[in-house]
């Protein structure tokens, strides 16, 4: 049941390239662009703390990084098919057919900017900002559901919390 209320969430949301030409290529854009902004923010928060010697580098590493090994853990575990294999329809981005639940790309960005946001709230809520929207594009560009999504979300953000918590 759950598996067909997200597809026909994918389903609408997807449909939007449908209804607007053009909206597909922008969020395959998006999509590719998200991932060089993500590892350019948390390679400068790193080199920056490394800088200044601040101690909250380490819960900063190990936030993301545990949230990844997890976030492996469940894919290999769970085989579900891309949107694009599944319902055989047009992908915006060439991707390879593997498991797509959780989102890899929707827990780096939501976990990355968890830690980005616990040291610099400031810029945390743009990363944020430009998390969702890096979710919105991987389910518009046809490579996941709106569960991967999701799931991959609230992994990133989560683990990482806990992660800041337990070693402050």
């Amino acid at each position: 049941m759950l598996t067909r209320i997200d597809e026909k969430l994918f389903n609408r949301i997807h449909s939007i390239t449908n209804k607007h030409n053009g909206i597909g290529k922008w969020m395959a854009v998006i999509t590719w662009l998200s991932s060089k902004v993500f590892f350019a923010l948390y390679i400068g928060f790193i080199l920056i703390m490394v800088f200044k010697k601040d101690l909250i580098l380490i819960p900063f590493i190990m936030g993301p990084s545990i949230a990844y090994f997890i976030t492996k853990i469940i894919r290999n575990s769970f085989k579900r098919e891309r949107p694009f294999v599944k319902l055989n329809i047009k992908n915006y981005i060439e991707h390879a057919e593997n498991s797509s639940f959780p989102s890899m790309h929707a827990m780096s960005a939501f976990s990355i900017a968890t830690a980005v946001f616990l040291v610099n709230p400031t810029i945390g809520i743009i990363a944020f900002c430009v998390a969702i929207l890096t979710g919105i594009s991987r389910i518009i560009v046809g490579v996941h559901f709106p569960l991967d999504v999701l799931v991959g979300g609230i992994i990133g953000y989560f683990v990482t919390y806990i992660v800041f918590l337990l070693i402050q």
